[in-house]
């Protein structure tokens, strides 16, 4: 989790913030909460790689 916050500093509030929130509300799911950080850590740039390509595609069938 320290890695996740420290490579990615867009991500450090939000992280911390989800587990602390989780350790408060419902602390039996801290290793859930976990696990959707880790994903949403590799998940989010691989998805705004593939919505770029998915806006070039679009913009290249508009222009024919």
């Amino acid at each position: 989790m320290s890695e996740i916050t420290f490579r990615r500093s867009d991500m450090r509030w939000h992280a911390w913030r989800l587990l602390a929130e989780c350790a408060v509300r419902n602390p039996r799911a801290m290793r859930n909460a976990t696990v959707m950080n880790v994903f949403f850590f590799y998940g989010a740039p691989l998805s705004r790689i593939r919505i770029a390509q998915a806006r070039k595609q679009i913009e290249v069938s508009t222009l024919r």
